[in-house]
């Protein structure tokens, strides 16, 4: 399904998490296909490049750059203190959740297409934070 290369290797660890999240954590009426799975990646990339432990100047932290109490509930989910990294497997899991509870999530998987999935997760899902938004071509 995707090839991977050294630079990108965590990327290529969360599309094998997401695929497998079809099966483990995702109602048997949603799947993540390869469209999603590169919207949710090509985010977590223009957030963090892919670097877990990052933190923000305002306090945003991880892959998808939590903050307030959503940092907080990241934390407490992953059980880990707020000054320690949470595992990036942790915070897929949590994305996954916060996903499947937002009211965008039935837009998001019913999208057919990258630049249909792209815009629900960033303008809906992930951040309404505008330059991600204008980085993003949307």
């Amino acid at each position: 399904m995707f090839s991977c290369s050294a630079t990108f290797a965590l990327a290529c660890q969360i599309a094998v998490w997401l695929g497998n999240a079809n099966t483990t954590l995702l109602p048997p009426y949603w799947r993540f296909e390869q469209h999603h799975i590169k919207a949710i990646i090509d985010t977590a990339y223009e957030e963090s490049t892919f670097r877990p432990c990052i933190k923000s100047r305002d306090g945003s932290v991880g892959l998808w750059q939590w903050r307030g109490s959503r940092r907080e509930d990241l934390h407490a989910k992953a059980n880990t203190p707020s000054t320690i990294c949470v595992p990036a497997e942790s915070q897929v899991r949590f994305m996954i959740d916060e996903l499947l509870t937002r009211r965008e999530a039935p837009a998001f998987f019913a999208a057919r297409d990258y630049q249909t999935a792209r815009s629900i997760f960033v303008r809906g899902f992930e951040v309404r934070r505008m330059d991600l938004i204008r980085r993003a071509g949307l």
